[in-house]
């Protein structure tokens, strides 16, 4: 079995201020458990057509996104406020795991 690097959109509402905080504590999550990730950030009116034209595996937003892309999405005000942080960042980097072994 081959391990695959994990795309996560990495998205914010106002600016890019809020997808970097995200990006960067998801990408020492994943650099610490050896999960290979390619993080893009976004604003959230980008990802339309960001999703038209990445092959996303998981969006992690630190605003709501009411549009369902069909892959899975976590909200991660808790990147911003530090409470529940390390629960969610476990439950994101769970997940990547998991995509970065099956089978492409």
């Amino acid at each position: 079995m081959s391990i695959r690097p994990v795309t996560i959109i990495v998205a914010c509402g106002t600016g890019a201020i809020g997808a970097q905080v995200a990006a960067d504590k998801l990408k020492r999550a994943a650099a610490a458990r050896k999960i290979p990730v390619n993080l893009v950030t976004c604003l959230t009116i980008q990802m339309k057509n960001l999703m038209a034209n990445t092959k996303a595996d998981m969006i992690v937003s630190t605003t709501m996104i009411n549009t369902n892309y069909g892959v899975p999405y976590y909200l991660a005000l808790a990147f911003l406020t530090g409470i529940g942080e390390k629960e969610l960042l476990d439950e994101i980097m769970d997940a990547a795991e998991k995509m970065s072994q099956a089978e492409s």
